[in-house]
């Protein structure tokens, strides 16, 4: 018998990479678990909908969400290279 299911992932806006639940599986069988599973992971959901990664996204002093491509240097520390950076969400 063949049988098909759908399954449910979430990506990344900004570098497309897929969220996972630790132990690599990314994709889940409800989009209230994959939801769940990225804002677990603080992942970050706009009010339009699009999901920015850990790497992907800071908010400044003013707690305004920048999205740009981080580049992890010495231990916790993040750098992000402004230049990769699509733009600024409120």
């Amino acid at each position: 018998m063949v049988v098909e299911e759908k399954f449910i992932g979430i990506q990344c806006d900004n570098c497309l990479e897929f969220s996972d639940n630790g132990d690599g599986g990314e994709f889940f069988a409800d989009e209230l678990t994959a939801q769940n599973n990225a804002m677990e992971n603080e992942w970050h959901k706009t009010d339009d909908g699009k999901h920015y990664c850990t790497d992907c996204h800071y908010f400044d002093d003013k707690d305004v969400l920048v999205i740009g491509h981080a580049e992890k240097v010495e231990h916790d520390k993040i750098k992000f290279d402004e230049s990769l950076k699509p733009k600024q969400h409120e």
